[in-house]
């Protein structure tokens, strides 16, 4: 039986190692230049034949070394293109909500913050507790506040319905303004 020399198609990049073989590996070359068993191994130089194993344990080592390079460049490749689509999903969520206008926002606004609690702090002394008792984050009682920190499209929509005076619970919050206090007006705070 004849055995025809496998061709291989490698990527631009790996055609040729990073360094130059010690050893060449020319099959056809070497299939005819190998001793058969029947030949005798005395026949052989055994100072050139050590020589060449030394030669391929060196182009093996170099080998190796090029492997886990090759490796560290997929993995570093591979991480950015997870990173890449975790971006891009990310920014395929933002971009259908920059297409809505303005009205849709301004409804979905109105719906979701009907009202902000807005509280005196601290509390005046001769109360225990607080006007509201909060069982849930404040940011949860805030939803104007963080629907208008998303981005400038909800800032301009948010401004727009706190400016007409809608979704406020003040909460006995503007009897108790004192101009001299350290406590700004909550107008001058939404208008802002």
């Amino acid at each position: 039986m004849s055995s025809t020399p496998v061709e291989v198609t490698f990527f631009s990049r790996c055609q040729k190692p990073t360094f130059k073989p010690r050893v060449d590996l020319d099959y056809s070359e070497i299939n005819t230049k190998t001793p058969s068993l029947s030949e005798s191994a005395f026949a052989l130089d055994h100072q050139k034949v050590d020589e060449m194993v030394f030669l391929c344990d060196r182009d093996l080592e170099d080998y190796e070394e090029n492997l886990m390079w090759l490796r560290s460049q997929i993995l570093f490749i591979e991480e950015q293109q997870t990173r890449l689509k975790a971006h891009k999903t990310r920014l395929r969520s933002l971009s259908h909500i920059r297409k809505l206008p303005t009205e849709i926002l301004a409804s979905i606004f109105g719906y979701t913050c009907e009202w902000n609690v807005l509280q005196e702090y601290p509390w005046r002394t001769d109360e225990e507790d607080r006007p509201t008792k909060l069982t849930s984050p404040i940011i949860s009682y805030l939803p104007a506040l963080s629907l208008s920190a998303t981005c400038i499209q909800w800032r301009s929509v948010a401004g727009g319905h706190l400016g007409r005076g809608s979704y406020r619970s003040w909460d006995d919050f503007l009897h108790l303004y004192d101009k001299n206090s350290f406590l700004i007006a909550p107008t001058q705070l939404l208008s802002r």
